[in-house]
């Protein structure tokens, strides 16, 4: 952000007057921020070097791309506007985190290389050139993935995960499918424990709504105030009233009594309230 930032600055603000004040301020934090592309990724794959199996699984992820992939791509614009609209289930990375993972990929050793012979004056004016059409390329994607990690808020609940390493089972379970079943839904059925980094970072309750059929996280917040004050629980859906019989928190019941109600529901039996 720091090395778009401050060239975004350097081309409109300084580009026609090279003149104007505080210039080699945001010139150097440029090429420092361009050091640091270069020397902290190093430093990480250093400190991580145990891990290097899932760093080349992640790779291996974001560059096989199947049907599913480009049919996610393109139904993810109308997927955005309605929720009729079902995209194909995902495995670790879905279509557009591959899109983000490539750009930063291909475009990272590009941007360093161009950026040195930039500063040393070698072949500047080409590598000017590059370095400018390869920033105006990786910008839509590294803006639309900032948006969706912070701002959207279906997707921002993964944002935890960068810190604590884990996130919402539930989350994992609706937004990488494929991925969650190739790695615990198998655990799940067989009654097995769950040990592997699915964690809920917060309490949230699961809520199914029997009219609109959505299953939604909410917050124990949400329910606490609509409990304190009285007022009817409505599907955020929907708007449906919602009456709830019994709330689970813990995530291998939740799990269990979600593939019960799934099979009474595939077998075709009338299902009571109470189930």
């Amino acid at each position: 952000m720091v090395c778009w930032l401050t060239s975004l600055i350097l081309v409109i603000v300084y580009n026609a007057d090279p003149s104007r004040s505080f210039r080699d301020i945001f010139a150097w934090a440029h090429r420092l921020s361009g050091v640091c592309l270069l020397v902290l990724p190093a430093l990480v794959i250093i400190q991580g070097r145990r891990d290097y199996r899932m760093h080349l699984y992640n790779i291996k992820c974001a560059w096989l791309w199947s049907l599913n992939d480009l049919k996610w791509l393109a139904l993810m614009g109308l997927a955005a506007v309605s929720k009729r609209v079902v995209l194909p289930e995902q495995g670790k990375f879905n279509a557009a985190e591959k899109v983000n993972f490539m750009s930063v990929m291909v475009a990272c050793p590009i941007f360093i290389a161009t950026g040195a012979m930039i500063w040393l004056h070698q072949l500047a004016w080409a590598a000017w050139l590059v370095h400018a059409v390869a920033a105006v390329m990786v910008t839509p994607t590294m803006l639309g993935h900032i948006y969706m990690a912070t701002v959207n808020p279906d997707t921002r609940v993964g944002l935890k995960g960068i810190i604590s390493g884990y996130v919402d089972r539930q989350w994992a379970r609706h937004h990488y499918g494929l991925w969650y079943k190739e790695n615990f839904e198998a655990k799940v059925q067989s009654g097995a424990k769950v040990s592997a980094p699915v964690h809920p970072p917060d309490h949230r309750v699961h809520i199914h709504c029997p009219s609109c059929t959505e299953n939604m996280m909410v917050s124990w917040a949400w329910m606490l105030h609509k409990i304190s004050t009285a007022r009817s629980m409505l599907c955020p859906k929907c708007g449906v009233t919602l009456e709830a019989i019994r709330t689970i928190t813990n995530q291998e019941e939740l799990e269990w009594v979600q593939l019960q109600l799934e099979r009474v529901e595939n077998e075709g039996r009338p299902r009571r309230r109470d189930e």
